[in-house]
């Protein structure tokens, strides 16, 4: 019972925190508007960089990265039930190499950009240096 309990309990920690220390947005289009970027190439193709942040990164729940057939992207974002936290956007380029936009919310306070370059953006430095 406890292990099916976990997640929940560990997604409600995430919103709890994120309300407390107040950061996030409460919609995309204030998210869109307040964020600061991160802007990432690498010599890799964007399914590889994206499986590797997957893999390597440390997420948080709610955290998703999926590919959007639509529009060719690989997402990451990690969104709470009303907070709009971070996104990225894996994109292929013609030369076979790949870009991915890192946004997150501008409000983010020291504790949680410690956390972030640490957790997420460390790893997907890492891995945008890999070798395609």
């Amino acid at each position: 019972m406890l292990r099916l309990l976990a997640p929940v309990l560990t997604s409600l920690g995430l919103v709890a925190c994120a309300a407390g220390a107040q950061v996030g947005e409460k919609s995309a289009k204030d998210f869109s508007e307040r964020t600061e970027v991160v802007n990432l190439t690498s010599q890799a193709p964007a399914a590889q960089v994206a499986r590797c942040f997957e893999t390597q990164a440390r997420l948080l729940p709610l955290s998703t990265v999926t590919y959007e057939a639509d529009t060719r992207l690989y997402r990451y974002r990690l969104k709470t039930y009303d907070l709009w936290l971070e996104e990225a956007e894996f994109s292929d380029t013609a030369t076979g190499g790949s870009q991915v936009r890192f946004r997150y919310a501008a409000n983010y306070d020291a504790g949680w950009r410690k956390m972030l370059e640490r957790d997420r953006l460390g790893p997907l430095k890492a891995c945008t240096d890999a070798k395609g």
